[in-house]
């Protein structure tokens, strides 16, 4: 009998390393390696039994986020900077959302043979645990890939600005950072409005934002915009959700206005890019209608809503851009 091929192997074992890594970050043992410590230090400071941070510490060296000299572990400049207290560029709070979409992707099968997932009832304190984590990482990503959208837009006449379901406000900030004076409207749940405002207020943008509490799909979003920014929200629901969206973005626009579409995009075949067709599973294990979505099926939403002048731009991200005009 032969050995499976290198790449059936590679992505049949994957989740190892992802769990390890996972489990590292939930334990927060890099922190616990600060200085360097040994496998029992370490075990210490995260007041867990000797043998399993043992084990998983060697395994951190094997996969190479961390090192082992002499009898004690040490950080690589990544865990560092990434994963560890005071590091640079701590990415601890969003990587929590990561352990609670480890649950939902486990369910996978059960999914897909039911149709659609088994949406946890959770506590309050862990949905506020959980929006802290989701907002968290969500930030963290956009702080990178919002600079990108805000200078693919064109914002000559731009004033008003409503974000729907903005988030941590990354979007909106890149945008008031490119064009000052913005009068900017975000929108988003009860929940995510005091991460918002506390995000936005750390970024010196206050000024000239204003904050919505409630739901996008029953909120009346007002008129007179001149640009509606849906930014990793359309993934989040059915096609009929969507089409209603775009509607709802139509009637908020002043004659001319631009509606800019940033999200994940598949291809005609639906077959990549990669990180779209993956994130399509994504929503099948934690929503009851969202997918990826091509091009092609955003351009049919958006005239029938009434836009005009669609036009698709590729991004340096994962996700790429659509804009049209009413």
């Amino acid at each position: 009998m032969k050995e499976l091929p290198p790449r059936l192997a590679g992505l049949l074992y994957g989740y190892r390393a992802s769990r390890i890594l996972l489990s590292a970050v939930e334990l927060d043992l890099f922190s616990a390696l600060k200085g360097g410590a040994t496998a029992e230090k370490a075990a210490r400071r995260i007041r867990a039994p000797h043998r399993g941070v043992d084990i998983l510490l060697h395994a951190l060296a094997a996969l190479g986020l961390v090192r082992k000299v002499g009898g004690k572990f040490v950080n690589t400049k990544d865990t560092r900077e990434f994963l560890a207290a005071g590091g640079g560029r701590d990415w601890r709070l969003g990587l929590g959302h990561h352990t609670g979409l480890w649950r939902s992707w486990s369910e996978l099968t059960d999914v897909v043979k039911k149709g659609r997932p088994q949406l946890p009832r959770e506590s309050s304190k862990r949905a506020r645990k959980e929006t802290q984590a989701f907002i968290g990482l969500m930030h963290q990503h956009g702080v990178v890939r919002a600079p990108r959208v805000a200078e693919a837009l064109r914002l000559g006449g731009v004033q008003n600005v409503l974000d729907l379901g903005g988030g941590s406000g990354a979007y909106s900030v890149a945008l008031a950072r490119r064009k000052h004076g913005l009068r900017i409207t975000l929108l988003d749940q009860p929940a995510v409005i005091p991460l918002a405002e506390k995000y936005v207020t750390a970024a010196g943008f206050r000024a000239g934002f204003t904050f919505r509490s409630g739901d996008m799909t029953r909120a009346d979003f007002g008129q007179g915009f001149d640009l509606v920014l849906l930014s990793s929200i359309c993934h989040s629901f059915s096609p009929r959700r969507n089409q209603a969206l775009l509607q709802k973005a139509y009637r908020a626009l002043c004659s001319g206005g631009q509606l800019a579409i940033h999200d994940f995009i598949l291809n005609r075949r639906r077959t990549g890019p990669m990180h779209a067709a993956l994130f399509a599973v994504n929503m099948l294990v934690n929503t009851e209608g969202g997918n990826s979505y091509s091009a092609d099926e955003y351009r049919d939403w958006l005239r029938a809503a009434g836009f005009r002048k669609i036009v698709f731009r590729r991004l340096e991200a994962p996700s790429d851009l659509i804009v049209a005009e009413k």
